[in-house]
């Protein structure tokens, strides 16, 4: 009962943040957006730089239960670069989130 506790209000804070960062991006500040991602990832205990740098089978051993909300924080990420033109990147954090939710 606990971690579903945990998960739903994870999920309530994940959802607040990424709306106020849709809602930036849409007044066209995308580096506020992607700042308020770098947010959400700290606070799971895990950077930028090591999302970047570390293979995704090491990460979901890292992450273990947070693997599933960093997946869906990168997919909204990957949505809103993606609506800002950067469809590279946005791929890379969509493969990235896909290999995430795979969790063995």
């Amino acid at each position: 009962m606990i971690r579903k506790d945990w998960l739903e209000r994870l999920i309530e804070q994940l959802a607040s943040v990424v709306r106020k960062a849709f809602g930036l991006a849409q007044q066209g500040d995308v580096e506020g957006a992607l700042r308020l991602f770098e947010d959400l990832y700290r606070s799971l205990g895990v950077g930028r730089e090591t999302l970047e740098k570390v293979d995704p089978a090491t990460l979901l051993t890292m992450l273990g239960d947070r693997a599933e909300p960093v997946a869906l924080i990168l997919t909204a990420e990957a949505d809103v670069l993606a609506a800002a033109g950067r469809e590279a990147d946005a791929k890379r954090l969509r493969t990235l989130a896909a290999q995430l939710a795979r969790r063995p």
